[in-house]
């Protein structure tokens, strides 16, 4: 489920027809994206086969085909929460990834925050949004807002380094904002330096003539 889902969020930044940087790929730019290109019946492909599927189901084969899909209208809550049920896991392989990162990692982290608020909420209604297949469990870690990392298989001993890891990466990420914006202010400063030189010569060539004239 997890490698796949993946290979959907790759899929939809391939075909993203504006090219979106990596900044902007929150998860409501998957989630986005999935409904515009990846929901059954989009430019008439995906009748017969599924990016995301239950293992268990008997109508799907290990390759996701199966018999013609309805169309139904998908709600952004429902692809939210697959997206949710594997939350901590993509973080964790973000953090893993040693080539650059495809997504935004501080707004996945923001979400991933978010989704353990979501699981306790719909658990209170008797709903199981956020969890992964064949996630039973009654209990929640993430107290205070922390990411579980035990939810993506990290041991109890790893997770302080994954956490000093995400923390590396979000202040690396400012680093590099701050170093741009700064950047962006000399060349701005250079250009008005410029015109000025350019300028200048011109005002005081004209001045004289003016003083010959009286």
């Amino acid at each position: 489920m997890r490698y796949r889902l993946v290979a959907l969020m790759k899929a939809i930044i391939a075909t993203d027809p504006d090219e979106a940087d990596v900044e902007d790929r929150t998860i409501d730019y998957f989630v986005d994206g999935y409904k515009a290109r990846f929901a059954a019946g989009y430019e008439g492909i995906n009748f017969f086969r599924r990016l995301i599927f239950d293992p268990d189901d008997p109508d799907v084969d290990s390759d996701g085909n199966t018999t013609r899909r309805h169309l139904r209208p998908v709600h952004r809550a429902e692809v939210r929460g697959i997206f949710a049920s594997q939350a901590e896991w993509i973080l964790k392989d973000q953090l893993d990834r040693k080539e650059k990162n495809f997504l935004n990692v501080k707004s996945w982290y923001q979400f991933c925050q978010q989704v353990i608020v979501g699981r306790r909420e719909a658990k209170k209604h008797n709903k199981k949004w956020g969890r992964a297949y064949g996630d039973d469990s009654d209990t929640d870690s993430g107290g205070g807002g922390q990411v579980d990392f035990g939810r993506a298989g990290v041991s109890v001993d790893k997770v302080d380094d994954y956490k000093r890891s995400l923390q590396r990466k979000i202040k690396k990420k400012l680093k590099r904002k701050s170093r741009a914006k700064d950047k962006g202010k000399q060349v701005h400063f250079l250009s008005f330096f410029f015109v000025l030189v350019i300028t200048e010569p011109f005002e005081f060539r004209r001045r004289p003539r003016l003083l010959l004239r009286k």
